[in-house]
């Protein structure tokens, strides 16, 4: 009976030797880093980051490494994608800190402020081990999105600092007002200055760039979302500018007018003279000056000539100084024409009274005043079109950087000058070929 049962007991320590586990497993600790993901300035991918996975045996090693796979379903597509990874047990953990990065996100299906949810599924298995698995789900929110735009600049010589145009259709998460977005070249922020917008629907925005290389194309991107906030001002676009916005007539302007000129409502109102620039900021060639200017109706007699002008303060009527000059100024009571003198004599010399375009009152107007960097010639613009091109070089006076003048033509009296009010004045740079920005 003794020997019976030491056989027996020696059978079953045999089999349980055999047939028992060890009490080990592996368990994938569900806590992932986070259970919201922001994804931004449209990626096509979604970046899950990982916290270790853990391992709860007396297992300290093994040649084996532990297989984990990952299962992410897209819930708003039903998209599913699977990872799959190795990882080695050392002194009885795994190193699994990294990335999960699922590229299966189209960037084009998720608006900025719109989202998913994904369901993570967690396989972890070993030979000695078993398997495990765990779910976890994740919200995906795209708060920010961006707009891609190819600059071209066909001209020879690079160009820094250069404003360019950029017409841009509203997107969610913009703001009605174009409140939230910012505009970026090789990932930093540019100044940016908003010249109109219709709420909601589209805006025109000048940029100013840091570098265009000769001959290239740049790329500029626009971000756009709620968490947004570029710089919008107009000082830092252009190399001269005034909004007349505060109420006030600062010290950079000249005031010739006596005491029939007010800043009020956002806008500069002249009867009487005008004002120019208090130093010399329009320096040429290479340098475009423009001013939105409305006429009003009921005030438009010939004589009172006003409109926008650039050259020496001292400018008298009929050039009687010998200042180099261009006006792009009403001419009589229908046509808005260019007179312009390079300085070498008491006339204007470059262009006599030439029709620009004809006079619309109570319209909001662009007049424009270039002379190209390279070309012999001075050209005037309505509205950012060329409707006058006149041949001389603006060389008198010994100095080719002018005042701005808004007003009467002749800066330095105070004479009768048609009613006219003016939103803006700024200057930027020309280049001889135009700089076309489109999307890309």
């Amino acid at each position: 009976m003794y020997r019976a049962s030491v056989i027996l007991l020696i059978l079953l320590t045999i089999i349980g030797a055999v047939v028992l586990p060890a009490e080990s497993d592996i368990t994938v600790n569900s806590n992932l880093e986070t259970n919201s993901i922001q994804v931004e300035s449209g990626v096509e991918e979604i970046i899950i980051p990982i916290d270790p996975l853990s391992i709860k045996s007396n297992l300290q090693s093994s040649e084996q490494p532990v297989s984990v796979e990952y299962d992410v379903t897209n819930e708003r597509t039903d998209e599913s994608v699977v990872k799959e990874y190795d990882y080695n047990i050392t002194d009885g953990e795994v190193s699994a800190n990294h990335a999960l990065r699922i590229s299966s996100f189209d960037s084009g299906d998720y608006p900025v402020n719109s989202g998913t949810n994904l369901l993570v599924e967690i396989k972890a298995s070993h030979p000695e081990l078993g398997t495990s698995v765990t779910t976890e789900e994740l919200s995906v929110i795209r708060d920010v999105g961006s707009i891609l735009y190819s600059v071209d600049n066909p001209n020879p010589t690079t160009l820094t600092d250069y404003q360019v145009k950029v017409s841009v259709n509203h997107k969610g998460g913009m703001g009605s007002n174009f409140e939230n977005i910012d505009f970026k070249q090789n990932g930093e922020s540019l100044p940016f200055w908003i010249e109109e917008y219709t709420s909601g629907q589209s805006a025109t925005i000048w940029v100013k760039t840091n570098e265009l290389n000769a001959n290239s194309r740049t790329e500029l991107e626009l971000i756009y979302g709620d968490s947004v906030s570029g710089t919008n001002s107009g000082s830092q676009v252009f190399g001269f500018y005034d909004g007349f916005n505060d109420g006030t007539i600062g010290s950079e302007w000249t005031d010739q007018s006596g005491a029939d000129l007010v800043e009020e409502n956002g806008e500069l109102k002249i009867s009487v003279g005008n004002l120019h620039t208090s130093n010399r900021v329009v320096g040429q060639p290479g340098t475009k000056v423009e001013a939105k200017a409305e006429f009003q109706s009921g005030t438009v007699v010939s004589g009172d000539n006003s409109g926008l002008m650039i050259g020496d303060p001292n400018h008298q009527g009929g050039n009687s100084g010998s200042h180099a000059n261009v006006l792009n100024i009403i001419d009589d009571s229908s046509t808005i024409s260019t007179w312009a003198g390079d300085g070498s004599s008491a006339s204007y010399n470059i262009c006599s009274g030439q029709p620009v375009t004809s006079l619309e009152t109570d319209t909001p107007t662009i007049l424009g005043i270039s002379d190209p960097p390279s070309s012999d010639e001075v050209r005037l613009y309505i509205d950012n079109q060329k409707e006058q091109t006149c041949f001389g070089e603006l060389t008198g006076a010994g100095t080719n950087t002018f005042v701005i003048g808004l007003g009467h033509f002749a800066l330095s009296g105070e004479s009768d000058a048609t009613d006219t009010h003016y939103d803006w004045v700024r200057t930027r740079k020309q280049a001889e070929s135009p700089v076309t920005v489109s999307r890309k």
